[in-house]
């Protein structure tokens, strides 16, 4: 819709949408392979992530008081 907006004919616009998508099918392998790879890696991964998150918790939403968090 952007590209007709711009003045692009409408087969023009249509082919470019079809030319967006085409690389979906290629990610899509491309993690399906990648997934036999992660998962031994997947519970330390997770652990990150966590404590990635307490960190946000703690220095964002723990309110300071006196300068100093509780």
């Amino acid at each position: 819709m952007p590209l007709r907006a711009e003045g692009a004919s409408r087969g023009k616009a249509f082919l470019y949408g079809m030319l967006s998508s085409a690389v979906e099918p290629v990610g899509a392998v491309l993690t399906i392979l990648a997934a036999g790879f992660v998962i031994p890696l997947l519970p330390y991964l997770l652990s990150f992530a966590v404590g990635a998150m307490v960190y946000v918790v703690v220095e964002e939403l723990i309110p300071y008081v006196g300068g100093e968090t509780f």
